[in-house]
C-alpha cells in the first residue's frame, strides 16, 4: 500500500504517514483508531509495544455495534430482560465458575441466658436453631447459650455467646450449671462456684447443682449466616 492509498483510506495527512513511518511522531488517538481498521492490528502492534498482532473481527464489532444500537432503544422493562438473559447465558457457560459454597452447621441456641453474675433463673428448655460457619470449634460446640453479666471477665464478657460441650467438668473448668434453678457461667471449685471476677465471692454449691455442660469457647459473631 502506498502512502497516498493509506492517506485516502484513513483520511490523515501526507505528512502525518511520513512522520509515522520515519518515528518523528506517534499517531494520537483518533488516527490509532484509523491506522487499526486498515491494518487489522492493535495499536500497541503498531506502536511496537507487542509482537502479538490481535487481529481483529471487525464484523463481529459491527454485530455487537448493531446490537448495543438495539438495546438503546428499548425501555427500562426490557433492558431488564435482555441483561437477564446475557447473565443466564454466561452462568450456563462454560466461563462462568460457580463460587464455592462455604460449609455450614446449624447450632443450637439457647433463648435463656446463663448468668456471669449472681444468678439467673432457667425455666424450662428453650433453643432455637442457627446456621454458623462451620470449623474445629463450633463443630465440637453441643448448643450455645448467651451469658450476662461481668463475673467471668476478662475472659468472658456480657453478651458473649458460649459455645458448650455437653460433657462431664472437672474441678477448673469452666462450664454452665444450675444451681437451685439458676443458670450460671463459673468456674468450678471445690463445692463452689468461681467467678474470674476477683469482685464476686464463691458461690456455695449443695445439692441441687449440675453440670449442663464444659465451655469450650466463644462463638465469634463473624462465623453466624443471615
Amino acid at each position: 500500500m502506498t502512502q497516498r492509498e493509506l492517506v485516502e483510506k484513513t483520511n490523515l495527512p501526507v505528512r502525518s504517514i511520513i512522520n509515522y513511518e520515519n518515528g518523528l511522531r506517534e499517531p494520537n488517538a483518533k488516527a490509532l483508531v484509523a491506522l487499526e481498521e486498515i491494518f487489522r492490528v492493535s495499536g500497541a502492534y503498531l506502536l511496537g509495544y507487542t509482537d502479538q498482532k490481535n487481529n481483529f473481527d471487525y464484523n463481529l464489532n459491527e454485530k455487537i455495534q448493531n446490537l448495543v444500537d438495539r438495546y438503546s432503544e428499548l425501555d427500562e422493562r426490557g433492558r431488564a430482560t435482555v441483561l437477564r438473559c446475557i447473565e443466564e447465558q454466561y452462568r450456563l457457560s462454560n466461563h462462568y465458575i460457580e463460587p464455592e459454597k462455604p460449609h455450614t452447621l446449624w447450632l443450637r441456641i439457647s433463648e435463656q441466658s446463663a448468668s456471669a453474675g449472681t444468678g439467673i433463673y432457667l425455666g424450662p428448655d428453650a433453643f432455637s436453631e442457627i446456621e454458623v460457619l462451620e470449623n474445629e470449634l463450633a463443630s465440637q460446640a453441643d448448643f450455645a447459650v448467651p451469658i450476662s453479666g461481668d463475673s467471668m471477665e476478662p475472659k468472658f464478657h456480657d453478651g458473649d455467646v458460649v459455645l458448650v460441650r455437653a460433657e462431664p467438668a472437672e474441678i477448673g473448668d469452666i462450664a454452665v450449671v444450675l444451681l437451685q434453678g439458676e443458670g450460671y457461667i463459673k468456674q468450678l471449685g471445690k463445692r463452689a462456684l468461681i467467678s474470674l471476677n476477683s469482685a464476686y465471692d464463691p458461690i456455695p454449691c449443695d445439692d441441687s447443682f449440675r453440670v449442663c455442660g464444659k465451655v469450650i469457647g466463644v462463638l465469634d459473631p463473624d462465623w453466624i449466616q443471615p
